[in-house]
């Protein structure tokens, strides 16, 4: 005996072009809407990354210059452990480290430990400068020791210290609409599509 059998209404999967249509729709839109979860949450991620470390102590800094090209970029974020105990024999030659700037009262200078002077004092050379620094720089002068780096997250505050607010405001409008936007589905009918499957017996 052959039984015919029919599926129950499922999301609407008809048959015809038209249906074909509205699946690819759906599928795109399910695409769209998994890319903007996915940029959203690593927006998110690379921001709270960049700011959890300070509850432990840890220093955020946002790069303004390209003294450490291509190693550190303007605009990214570089999160600076604590100053060590001892730090003439654990902070090596080798090390990026976060300074006074010995040029710029109450500014910061992130350059890499080329060696120590006689003295004990720290000879700074950025990567992208050809000589080292002309003023060398005490230990006491030292304020961290860069651990990790987030790419670009500090864009938006260097472009406000230059002046650049258009890019600013570009920058959250598209976060908002990130936030905000919800993909409008397809509306599916509810036909109950015939299922070629039979069974006999």
């Amino acid at each position: 005996m052959r039984v015919s059998l029919k599926r129950p209404w499922s999301a609407a999967l008809p048959s015809d072009r038209a249906g074909a249509r509205e699946r690819r729709r759906l599928r795109a839109v399910n695409l769209l809407s998994d890319v903007r979860d996915a940029v959203v949450a690593c927006l998110f991620g690379m921001l709270l990354i960049s700011v959890a470390p300070a509850l432990l102590g840890w220093k955020p800094t946002v790069v303004v210059s390209g003294s450490m090209l291509p190693t550190i970029r303007p605009g990214d974020v570089v999160v600076a452990a604590p100053v060590p105990d001892d730090p003439r024999s654990r902070v090596k030659p080798g090390r990026v480290v976060l300074v006074d700037d010995p040029a710029l009262p109450d500014e910061l200078l992130m350059h890499r430990l080329m060696r120590y002077d006689t003295d004990g004092r720290m000879i700074l050379k950025g990567d992208a400068n050809a000589s080292p620094d002309s003023t060398p720089v005490t230990l006491e002068s030292l304020r961290g020791v860069p651990r990790l780096r987030v790419p670009f997250i500090g864009l938006p505050f260097l472009w406000v210290q230059q002046g650049r607010f258009v890019p600013v405001v570009a920058a959250g409008f598209l976060l908002l609409f990130l936030v905000v936007w919800q993909p409008r589905r397809p509306q599916m009918t509810r036909d109950t599509v015939p299922d070629q499957t039979s069974a006999e017996e």
